[in-house]
């Protein structure tokens, strides 16, 4: 096929200004475009910048418009649609779920694509995806790129492409294209070297100022050609970018600047030129100089400049020779400078360098820049962060021009971009967004390359700007329509790429003018500070002599500024080792702090120092570092500062003078007066009050806070609060506080769930602003609220003995020697622990963190279990049921004696008490008839007493109506009365006038009144006025005297009939008094009688109680003897018993101490390590204890009485589990298991089930609600499968943060208080193998390291293996162990209880009737010694267990469950052949079961790994079962171990230095090949002769070595002989060693993959670049008559894969999921999926395939119980040839049959496969094969022979040249990109 020939108006148009060498190579790329489109519905642009690849697309649609205008070739216009993919996030892209609402909302792409494929018009449509292509994205167009052409929505929605769409996509480079992808696409390259700077530049030279004339122009054109190529030749050989550039972008800014620059030669229109013609030369000359200098010369950091400087200069006066074999300068080959024929019309300066000068466009000559900036002292009223100290007049009119300012960080996402710079932007018209009409928007973007790299490699906020500056604009999220920026420019800085920082596309930074900002010089950094000085000394009014030193101290800050950057530079381990100018800010601003005069220079000394070591110092992580920083600023003090400094550091109390670590004594704060209101930041000039003084602000918080916080404020931690006071005082004070977790932060980074906190942080500490924190509708209602307000205001012990003397003062010790030995060793524990974690790392790559937070838990570990263990661990627990059984046998003679003794007393004593008893019989009777005598007489006395009472209660009745008449009244004066009263006034007046007359009215005689008187009276008191409430209205007086005459006459009218009454009461009294003194005799008399009879009643009761105490004495005495004799048989055997286990308790009790302390150790240490770490840190300990004289046992042991339990409930039986065991049971935090094997997780369950265990996950949606209920209610919890973060809402119950409430236990679970039960337990579980946990999670948990050991895993398959070949005896074991552990539990019970009895019984144990009634039982074990047979099988399987459990080293999807392993095994023994002898069963059962392993593991591998496997699979066999391989020599056979030294020298001309070094340490380090390196320097000949050997493994070595050496240890010869034919070497020692079929793998079958399956088991294959299983497993899947689903996984797929699942479990038909790899985030999702198949819900047809390159994402757990299957492209040409031919579409018979020319077909087809296994296998010899290593796969060859066929079918003719073309520019040229390889 021939090119199609374009052309017309609109390519002509596009590419006129290119030159026409240019026109012409864009004419065939354009062409080869076209012809492309014509046969792809998809393809690739490819190229870097300045390439032309968007000239050439818009020249082609142009030309395609002319064509149709003209009606040529049928073609069509074009509409041509841009998005950049990478600008916007997967969901945006092709559309998406509202994960809240879950409506569906349609991306920018399927906006677009709807729009065109439902467009009936006949223009052609292109969408151009103008940005990088990568996986992440563009898998979901593989349906749209092949045959398909169909774009899937997760909507559900499927969108049919029309035949008038291409899709075309604009990129730089297919470096992280999948092949899937590419194979899928057209492509066609072009080269940015094809079209140079110059058709650019003269295109440039179009657009100049018309007031240029033609001999102007011809000047500047001679300028360039003169001088840009030797400039840029020059900065490409002899200097350094900081950024790369092109060599085209460099002229590109050249021109940009310049015309800049060029207004003068532009007036405005009707305006005259102001520049005279004569100096139009002269302006040219100097713009283009300066705009040279600030382009080519602009981009390179300090030296480069002065080189740069120099060159340009010589090449200015024409002092550069010119000719192409120059000396002088080296600008490369080739290059001969062109001769101008003129020389600068002004002269370049010759002082400074050429970066000094700027163009003076008004003067018309060079001028330095600093003359530009004007000098002023800085007012004193200024704040420190208003100062600007000038050294460039810089400055925009802010009238004229709107700013935008953001900073990138690591987290920046292109949305949060979008959103900032289009919420300040306003609408102009629909669709264009600006600022403010009439001004200019800067967008100023600082940090522009910290946005992280994505998986592979793309910045999307970085291609979101680009798209701008591409396109103009970006799209609306809203609704998926354009937005076009207009009047934007935009300004970005960034640091060199390194260190966090990353390289920015090319396709970005080619549409800006690159300039380096070099470092200040220190002359710059001197005036600034000094400036900076001078105004703190002026404002704080320093005295003269001080400020003297103000230089001094500049100059001293900035040295040590240079050195600190130039030495301790970022590593890895120190990323934050970075310093700027700010930093050099903050050491003036920390002093202008201080709030006390300053009034001599030593004060100022000490208070920079101070400063400095904070600024600087503060960040440095090492002693070394800080002991360095120290010697610097001493240096400095005596170099700088005049001073001496050992005058001025006075050393503290045990440091010497002139220690430069004396400066840790300096510190300032301002917190030294409690409760002070104006706190000054001064000198702490007393260490002991600080300390004294942060307690007492701690004893404050603890007063307050809910949570308190026990801490030791030690010399450290007041160190850290004096510096973080500091940072918070200051204006903008941020901190960032490094180190391990363990501490208390702010925001600290576990809180940091989603890496785009981060971002929002970052926001703050740049521009104060988070975007998008409020919705718009809030944010208006902010802003009018805050509007009126804003514009009224214008807007000495080491601290780790420290703190372990603190927390263990109240604990008891033996002697004080002891207690500081415990605190010394627990020091040592955690120095040896962060010692043994290193070489953890180094050598298993396991993490683990010892930190502050470890040493605590080991010390409250240490005080609770020392604690409870003296408790358990009591010696008298024993002793005092010893001395009981002692005392027993003591009495028993004593008791018998008793006995004789008491029978006597006992019959006396009954004699007494009977004749007693007659005695009390007969006074008993007397008393009782003296008693009736007196009884009578006293009722006869009562009834004459009860008469006389009655009489005198009748008289005291009647007097006490009188009585209260008499009560005497206080009157009043009497007043004058309104009525008058005859007769009797004046006598009244008279007695009234008597002083003494109240008182005869009291003393009147009331019983004698005369009998007249009361006639005369009577009258007056039945006359109405005298009744006393008349009287009392004229006068109070008168009712008083009224009352008391009216009371006179009724006592008078009573008393007369009383008295008679009185009298005869009298009378009665007297006769009651006489009768009652002869009854108080007669009673005298009875008393007497009745104490004499209690006298002897008393006596009685005495004599018999003395007689039932005999009798009871008696009977127990005989009980007692009877009790001894059975208490002494019934437990004299414990006796002896418990007298050595009494005094092994003794010994335990005293050793308490310091095996406690290696308890805790372990417990709070040594968790996470594995069993030989464990050992190692143990035995270590033990010894250092022993050597301190800490009291402990000789080895260390932990032991639990539960381990028989816990056994039973699946706990492996080996000492590593058991541990693991006690320490869950014992530690003070949750457990978090690594459980690969799922061993624990089992474990639990069983253990916990009958305590209601809750499983959960963090996956599931209820998990938090699920566990505030069991934290309620104390059941237990388990959460499974966590990763290597937990989410942050269980930081308070890993924290234990309880807190008491309502008098009851509460705790905060995220927004909810709950109540907390004290019987909760937690346990976390991890799948992962190796989980990386930071110290953050680490020190909330104790981290457990379950992964299963040989010893526990042999036990486990001992009893498989027992239990399938003797199930009576695996039977009989587990009765045993059941009933074994039923024994112990109730033997100890009762033990429990006799000792109980024993020791809390009072006195004498033979009086306690319950201790003598229990009976103790004894039981004896059995164990099976038959089982012990089947031992070699069960280790051989074991050791085969760990070996393929390494394989996950070498790649993520080498993952196998135990329980896989376990059911192969089990697989194993129902297969293999059966035997009656044992061995010979044995024998069998390995064989088979170690093939059946290799073939199953093998074909899970890739090629490159099998025999790996065999290798490593022969040698673990070899070394723990035969013990025919020293793993030393192993090690050294896959290392050549460490050199340690200098090797001899090298006798040999022919091996390597290397080689030889390692021949050395063999030589040296193995007693076998001792002598090696001798025998060689004696006879290198027969060694030569191996080296020289096509096939040396078929040569012998030298004797003796040969024979000497076995066949394992040749291979480490052969490592130094010829290590290229090693590989070779071990598959022979595998030939050998385990046969043939351990080398041969068999060939896939995928049958046999399926058959080994269940419903229940996912397959899974692992792809390999060019694999795609699809076209092998629909076909079998077709003739197995299933119907098969199947989705490519992506963004959103997952609900749609979810539901496929479902329908599928239930219709039995088989889901295939492709690209698992890209679903990273559903990932969680398929192994819940997978985890909830059950066989009673899942038809037995069933099946998932998954499809998977490597990952690490992908679910172990699937992962693990899974059949995984590999099918790597076939090695070799024949196996690749024959691998073409058995594929598809080759193998089948329609297809290889239907050709109409058959033999044409054939021959040409076999080049085809042949040319198609070449490409590949050129792939294995690297650069000499390509020099780009491409990824031909099978979809190249398919289209290929697609093509082959249809042609030969469609031509008549050959057609040769279509095919050569096709094939080889197309479907396998398309991808190549390298020249020499095309």
């Amino acid at each position: 096929m021939g090119h199609v020939s374009l052309g017309g108006s609109g390519m002509i148009s596009v590419l006129q200004p290119l030159v026409a060498p240019t026109v012409a190579a864009s004419i065939i790329v354009a062409s080869i475009l076209y012809e492309m489109i014509l046969v792809r519905h998809g393809l690739m642009l490819v190229g870097y910048s300045y390439g032309a690849k968007t000239c050439i697309y818009k020249a082609l649609a142009a030309s395609l418009g002319d064509l149709e205008e003209q009606g040529l070739l049928e073609e069509h216009r074009v509409q041509i649609r841009v998005m950049n993919p990478k600008s916007i996030y997967m969901g945006q892209l092709y559309g998406m779920f509202d994960p809240v609402s879950h409506e569906w909302k349609d991306g920018v792409l399927a906006k677009v694509f709807r729009e065109l494929a439902v467009d009936t018009a006949t223009d052609r449509k292109w969408v151009m995806f103008d940005g990088p292509v990568d996986a992440v994205w563009i898998e979901n167009m593989n349906t749209v790129l092949d045959d398909n052409k169909k774009l899937c929505l997760n909507s559900g929605e499927i969108i049919q492409m029309s035949n008038t769409m291409n899709m075309i996509f604009e990129v730089q480079d297919l470096a992280v294209a999948s092949p899937a992808t590419v194979s899928r696409c057209g492509m066609v390259y072009v080269e940015p070297s094809q079209i140079g700077w110059k058709p650019l530049q003269a295109s440039w030279m179009h657009t100049l100022p018309a007031h240029m004339k033609d001999d102007h122009r011809v000047h500047l054109d001679n300028m360039f050609q003169w001088l840009v190529d030797p400039c840029i030749a020059f900065i490409r050989k002899n200097c350094r970018e900081l950024v790369p550039t092109s060599d085209i972008a460099l002229p590109v800014s050249l021109m940009n600047i310049m015309d800049s620059l060029m207004d003068e030669l532009r007036p405005l229109e009707g305006k005259p030129l102001q520049l005279p013609a004569k100096d139009i030369v002269k302006f040219i000359d100097s713009v283009f100089v300066f705009a040279l200098i600030w382009s080519i010369g602009g981009t390179t950091e300090s030296d480069g400049r002065a080189k740069f400087s120099d060159f340009l200069r010589k090449l200015l006066n024409n002092e550069v020779d010119r000719k192409m074999d120059r000396t002088d300068f080296d600008l490369g080959p080739g290059l001969e400078i062109t001769d101008p024929g003129f020389k600068l019309a002004l002269p370049f300066p010759k002082e400074g360098t050429i970066y000094d000068f700027m163009y003076d466009k008004s003067k018309g000559q060079w001028k330095q820049w600093m003359e530009t900036v004007k000098l002023a002292d800085i007012p004193e009223t200024s704040t420190f962060n208003e100062i600007i100290v000038q050294t460039i007049d810089t400055g925009m009119d802010k009238t004229q021009n709107q700013n935008i300012q953001t900073a990138f960080s690591a987290q920046t996402n292109a949305n949060q971009v979008q959103d900032i710079i289009d919420m300040k932007l306003d609408k102009r018209r629909k669709g264009i967004f600006g600022p403010p009409i009439g001004m200019k928007c800067i967008i100023f973007v600082d940090d522009l390359n910290m946005p992280a790299l994505e998986v592979y490699g793309a910045q999307p906020p970085i291609e979101l700007l680009r798209q701008w500056m591409d396109h103009g604009g970006w799209y609306d999220r809203s609704d998926n329509s354009f937005r076009k920026l207009e009047d934007i420019q935009y300004v970005c800085a960034m640091g060199p790429p390194g260190g966090g920082r990353n390289p920015v596309t090319p396709r970005f930074i080619r549409h800006f003018n690159t300039i380096c900002i070099t470092e200040f010089d220190d002359g710059t950094y001197i005036r600034i500070y000094t400036a900076i000085a001078d105004w703190w000394f002026r404002r704080a009014k320093i005295p003269e002599e001080v400020r003297l030193k103000g230089p001094a101290i500049v100059k001293a800050t900035i040295e040590i500024y240079n050195t600190i950057r130039a030495e301790l530079l970022p590593t890895p381990a120190k990323s934050h080792y970075t310093y700027n100018m700010r930093d050099l800010s903050k050491v003036f601003q920390g002093m202008q702090m201080l709030g006390v005069l300053l009034d001599d220079t030593k004060k100022l000394t000490k208070l920079w120092a101070h400063e400095t070591l904070r600024v600087f110092h503060d960040r440095l992580v090492s002693d070394e570092d800080r002991l360095w920083f120290q010697t610097q600023i001493k240096e400095m003090v005596n170099k700088h500062l005049g001073l001496k400094f050992d005058n001025v550091f006075e050393p503290p109390e045990g440091m010497t003078k002139g220690d430069p670590g004396n400066l840790r004594n300096v510190l300032y704060c301002d917190f030294m007066t409690q409760g002070a209101d104006n706190q000054k930041y001064d000198y702490v000039s007393d260490i002991q009050q600080l300390l004294s003084m942060v307690e007492e602000y701690l004893g404050d918080y603890n007063a307050q806070s809910k949570t308190r916080m026990d801490l030791v404020l030690f010399m450290y931690a007041a160190e850290h609060i004096c510096r973080i006071s500091r940072i918070i005082k200051q204006p903008y004070g941020n901190a960032l506080l490094v180190g391990v977790g363990g501490s208390v932060f702010l925001f600290s980074d576990n809180q940091i769930k989603d890496e785009s906190f981060l971002e929002d942080i970052n926001n703050i500490l740049n521009t104060g602003e988070v975007p998008n924190l409020f919705p718009k509708d809030e944010l208006m209602v902010i802003m009018e609220a805050v509007t009126q307000r804003a514009k009224r205001a214008g807007k000495p012990l080491t601290p780790s003995s420290f703190v372990a003397s603190r927390f263990l003062k109240d604990v008891e010790m033996d002697t004080e020697e002891t207690r500081a030995s415990v605190e010394d060793m627990c020091m040592v524990f955690h120095q040896t622990v962060r010692s043994l974690a290193d070489k953890f790392y180094r050598q298993l790559q396991r993490h683990y963190y010892a930190t502050p937070t470890s040493y605590l838990e080991l010390i409250q570990t240490y005080k609770e279990l020392l604690g409870s263990k003296r408790k358990t661990v009591y010696q008298r627990r024993y002793q005092v049921g010893l001395e009981k059984l002692l005392a027993a046998e003591q009495d028993v003679n004593v008791m018998k004696k008793e006995l004789i003794e008491l029978q006597p007393k006992l019959v006396e004593t009954g004699k007494e008490v009977e004749e007693t008893l007659i005695v009390v019989a007969k006074e008993t009777i007397e008393a009782e008839a003296q008693k009736v005598i007196v009884q009578a007489d006293e009722a006869s006395a009562n009834t004459k007493a009860a008469s006389a009472k009655a009489i005198k209660d009748e008289c005291t009745s009647e007097l006490a109506v009188a009585m209260p008449l008499l009560e005497p009244k206080r009157m009043n004066d009497p007043a004058n009365p309104s009525k008058k009263i005859d007769d009797f006034w004046s006598v009244s007046q008279a007695f009234l006038s008597d002083p003494t007359f109240i008182q005869q009215l009291k003393d009147f005689d009331k019983d004698n009144i005369p009998e007249a008187t009361i006639k005369v009276m009577r009258p007056y008191i039945a006359m109405p006025e005298f009744e006393p409430d008349l009287v009392k209205k004229a006068s109070k007086a008168a009712y008083g005297l009224c009352c008391w005459a009216r009371a006179m006459e009724a006592y008078d009218r009573v008393a007369k009939v009383v008295a008679p009454k009185k009298a005869k009461l009298a009378e009665a009294e007297s006769e009651f008094a006489e009768l009652m003194v002869g009854l108080n005799a007669k009673k005298a008399e009875l008393k007497e009688v009745e104490d004499r009879l209690a006298a002897l009643n008393a006596k009685l009761a005495e004599m018999q109680q003395k007689k039932k105490q005999l009798e009871f004495d008696v009977d127990l005495c005989e009980k007692k003897l009877d009790r001894a004799t059975k208490l002494i048989g019934g437990l004299g055997g414990e006796k002896t018993r418990w007298t050595e286990v009494a005094l092994k308790l003794g010994e335990d009790y005293e050793n308490l101490t310091g095996d406690v302390l290696l308890s805790s150790g372990f417990i709070a240490y040594l968790g996470a390590f594995t069993s030989a770490y464990r050992d190692e840190a143990t035995t270590e300990w033990t010894k250092l204890c022993k050597e301190e004289k800490i009291p402990c046992s000789d080895t260390f042991r932990c032991g639990h009485f539960k381990i028989r339990d816990w056994v039973i409930d699946g706990l492996p039986n080996d000492s590593f589990s058991i541990d693991n065991g006690i320490m869950v049971s014992k530690a003070r935090r949750w457990p978090l298991l690594i459980d690969p094997q799922g061993q624990a997780n089992r474990w639990i369950r069983n253990m916990e089930s009958k305590s209601q265990l809750e499983v959960l996950k963090l996956s599931d949606g209820d998990y938090v609600r699920r566990l505030e209920m069991c934290i309620q209610f104390g059941n237990p919890v388990l959460l499974e499968n966590v990763g290597e973060e937990l989410d942050p809402t269980l930081e308070p119950l890993l924290l234990k943060n309880v807190f008491k409430q309502g008098g009851g236990l509460c705790i905060r679970l995220g927004d909810s208080t709950i109540e907390y039960s004290e019987s909760f337990r937690f346990y976390i579980t991890t799948k992962l193998r190796n989980p990386h946990y930071l110290p953050e999670v680490a020190v909330k948990v104790t981290l457990l390291n379950f992964m299963i050991t040989p010893e526990g895993l042999e036990d486990q398959l001992l009893g498989i293996v027992v239990l399938k070949e003797r199930p009576e005896l695996e039977e009989e074991k587990t009765k045993l162990v059941l009933q074994g552990a039923e024994n112990a539990r109730q033997l100890k019970e009762i033990e429990d209880k006799i000792i109980e009895i024993l020791s809390t019984s009072e006195g004498n144990i033979l009086e306690d009737e319950t201790a003598i009634e229990v009976i103790a039982e004894k039981t004896e074990k059995k164990i099976d010694e038959a089982r012990m047979g089947y031992k070699p099988v069960a280790r051989h399987v074991s050791v085969l267990f760990f070996n393929i459990s390494d394989l996950a080293s070498i790649e993520p999807m080498y993952q196998y469950s135990l329980a896989w392993f376990v059911n192969l095994f089990e697989y194993t023994i129902n297969k293999a052949e059966q035997h009656k002898d044992l061995g010979k069963r044995i024998e069998v059962l390995i064989k088979h079961f170690t093939y059946s392993l290799y073939v199953n593991v093998c074909r899970s591998l890739f090629e490159k790994d099998k025999l790996l496997f065999s290798f490593s699979l022969c040698v673990a066999i070899q070394s723990a079962i035969e013990d025919n391989v020293d793993m030393l020599q192993y090690r050294f056979l896959l290392t050549g171990g460490v050199a340690t030294g200098e090797p001899p020298p090298n006798p040999s001309d022919w091996l390597s230095d290397k080689l030889w070094g390692e021949m050395c340490r063999l030589s040296e380090t193995f007693p076998p090949f001792n002598g090696l390196s001798d025998s060689f320097k004696e006879n290198m000949a027969p060694w030569k002769e191996i080296y020289d050997s096509q096939d040396p493994s078929s040569i012998s070595y030298p004797e003796p070595w040969h024979e000497k050496l076995d066949i394992f240890q040749r291979l480490l010869l052969m490592r130094l002989i010829r290590p290229d034919k090693l590989v070779m070497s071990m598959q022979n020692y595998v030939l050998q060693t385990m046969g043939r079929k351990f080398i041969e793998p068999p060939p896939f079958d995928l049958d046999k993959c399926y058959q080994d399956s269940s419903s229940l088991t996912p397959l899974i294959f692992v792809l390999s670049a060019g694999v795609d299983p699809m076209s092998a497993l629909l076909k079998y899947a077709d003739s197995v008559h299933i119907e098969v689903e199947s989705i490519s996984l992506g963004q959103g797929q997952g609900p749609k894969a979810s539901k496929l699942i479902e329908q599928a479990k239930s219709a039995g038909g088989w889901v295939v999921l492709q690209n698992c790899h890209l679903a990273v985030s559903w990932m969680p999702t398929l192994e819940r999926i997978c985890e909830q198949f059950k066989p009673e819900s899942t038809n037995p047809q069933f099946r998932l395939w998954l499809t998977s390159y490597p990952s690490p994402h992908f679910p172990v757990s699937v992962l693990q119980n899974g059949i995984k299957m590999t099918n790597d492209p076939p090695k070799g040409l024949r196996a690749n040839l024959l691998g073409s031919y058995i594929s598809d579409p080759v193998n089948d018979p329609e297809f290889f049959d239907s050709c109409t020319r058959p033999a044409e077909f054939k021959k040409l087809l076999f080049g085809l496969c042949f040319f198609h296994a070449f490409v590949q296998e050129r792939l294995k010899f690297g650069p000499l094969g390509w020099n780009v290593p491409y990824q031909f796969s099978q979809p190249d060859f398919v289209i290929s022979a697609r093509q082959l066929q249809m042609f030969l079918n469609e031509f008549s003719d050959l057609p040769l040249k279509a095919l050569s073309y096709l094939t080889g520019e197309c479907n396998y040229g398309g991808r190549v990109t390298d020249g020499h390889d095309r």
